[in-house]
């Protein structure tokens, strides 16, 4: 994001730079066109810096009679006392300090365009101004281009219209599937619901004529043998 800001009652506030047909076309800065943009002037430049130390901790060796204590040892001990002796000195720190910059920028500069429009900017970083400078004696665009890149955002707005629609479609097949399978679902469950209670009916009347055909059958053998049966 650029750090581009303008000044609106009284406050900066982040400038709106986009392109003329979102995508196409020309960068705009609060709708104007930047390709029409013809001078940059500095007015101010209110960059200030802040500093910091920032440093390293070394330690060295204290040479200054090491000799001296290289023939002492040997002296004492021998060679390898001298070996020792030279290096049982003392060591200090030695701090080493460097000085940190830092380049907080702040440019007010006038934006002149083609009509003699200004607009007044604060820039918060050198790459803004230096952006801001690429698209000074830009040759415009014609307006055969400009028609042409607001074609192309139209094409590419309806060809995201299709894809939507697309899959609109393609949610609403799933949803009729879902619900054509919840449907069948429900249709198969009371369908095996009716087929048990048939075969339950059935069996009730077939329980029924049996019970009816021995009554009969009781009925008949009392006429015919006065009840013996």
């Amino acid at each position: 994001m650029k750090e581009i800001y303008i000044f609106k009652n009284g406050k900066t506030i982040q400038a709106r730079i986009e392109k003329l047909f979102e995508t196409f076309g020309p960068y705009t800065i609060e709708g104007r066109r930047l390709d029409l943009l013809t001078k940059v002037q500095l007015l101010v430049d209110s960059s200030t810096t802040s500093t910091y130390q920032s440093g390293t901790n070394t330690s060295i060796a204290k040479t200054g009679s090491m000799v001296g204590r290289a023939v002492m040892g040997g002296v004492l001990i021998g060679g390898v006392g001298a070996v020792i002796g030279g290096l049982s000195g003392k060591r200090e720190s030695v701090i080493n300090t460097v000085n940190n910059e830092i380049l907080h920028t702040e440019l007010t500069a006038e934006l002149i365009f083609e009509d003699g429009y200004s607009l007044y900017v604060l820039l918060k970083d050198k790459g803004s101004f230096h952006w801001l400078l690429s698209f000074v004696n830009q040759t415009p665009l014609t307006d055969e281009e400009i028609e042409i890149d607001r074609e192309k955002r139209e094409k590419e707005v309806e060809r995201i219209r299709l894809e939507v629609e697309r899959i609109r479609l393609l949610e609403e097949k799933e949803d009729k599937k879902s619900e054509l399978k919840s449907e069948l679902a429900t249709n198969r469950y009371f369908l095996e619901k009716e087929k048990r209670e048939q075969a339950v009916k059935i069996k009730e009347k077939f329980i029924i004529i049996i019970i009816l055909v021995c009554i009969a059958i009781i009925m008949i053998n009392k006429a015919l043998y006065g009840g013996a049966v």
